[in-house]
């Protein structure tokens, strides 16, 4: 996956491997943990057993390597993404 990811500028955009879809939502519930990405998983048996997974406190970088975890079938640590002191 391209490093400059994180510079797209439409508000969706389909992953050149036609895998992911990066959409823009205005509110997403969580302006303490902002940014945000919420990733929808539709592997499941039928369209209604979708389910989201949450990654806060997110840098560019940290964005970027959440995708290409899941593009590589890991599993990435959910929830925030910063240091607790």
């Amino acid at each position: 996956m391209h490093r400059s990811m994180h510079r797209i500028q439409q508000a969706k955009y389909l992953m050149q491997d036609g895998m992911y879809t990066l959409s823009e939502m205005e509110c997403m519930g969580s302006c303490v943990n902002a940014p945000m990405i919420a990733v929808a998983d539709y592997s499941g048996p039928d369209a209604r057993s979708f389910k989201y997974t949450y990654y806060e406190d997110l840098t560019p970088q940290d964005a970027v390597s959440i995708m290409e975890d899941l593009k590589a079938g890991k599993t990435p640590r959910v929830g925030a993404c910063v240091a607790v002191l």
